[in-house]
């Protein structure tokens, strides 16, 4: 018995904000955004990483802001949003237990953490070695108090990468 599989095209340009091609296309190692609330900068944010996900099944995400009892409602909220509208909530698993997100067919993960402790979110290791840790995310950036805490946990995303794969920090800022 064949089994029905049921693809639907979903046009990028629908869904995310305007004004943010350069960005959703930019592979450089650091990002800085800015914009006013409403502008669609943390939702574009998140459909895009949601979406280098998929592209990219060997990367993991590290999404940060600057206290950790934020994130439910925030870059949390966003992703997992973002996985609904690109139709990727089946493969991905987001725990409010732990604040993490996993990929069901992948592995990948999603790490959630405030930059309350940042050593030990500079610290943090993949137990998959198939797995690598290529990007971060800065929400919410002009909160954090020290630009040593921003420059340390970008510093510790680095590696060895698959190829065509590529390390990339981005901060927003409101």
């Amino acid at each position: 018995m064949m089994k029905m599989i049921n693809i639907e095209r979903i046009n990028l340009q629908d869904v995310i904000g305007k004004g943010y091609n350069k960005f959703w296309n930019f592979k450089g190692d650091e990002v800085i955004i800015m914009g006013s609330k409403g502008s669609k900068k943390s939702k574009t944010i998140a459909l895009r990483w949601m979406y280098l996900l998929k592209v990219f099944p060997r990367a993991c995400l590290l999404a940060m802001r600057n206290t950790g009892n934020t994130m439910k409602d925030s870059v949390y909220a966003d992703l997992k949003w973002a996985s609904k509208r690109l139709k990727l909530d089946s493969e991905w698993d987001f725990s409010k237990s732990k604040i993490e997100a996993t990929n069901n067919q992948t592995g990948q993960k999603i790490f959630f953490r405030g930059l309350d402790d940042w050593e030990k979110v500079a610290s943090i290791t993949i137990d998959d070695p198939q797995l690598v840790l290529c990007w971060s995310w800065f929400e919410e950036a002009y909160e954090i108090d020290k630009e040593e805490t921003y420059r340390n946990i970008k510093l510790s995303i680095r590696g060895e990468l698959p190829n065509g794969y590529f390390n990339q920090s981005v901060a927003s800022f409101n």
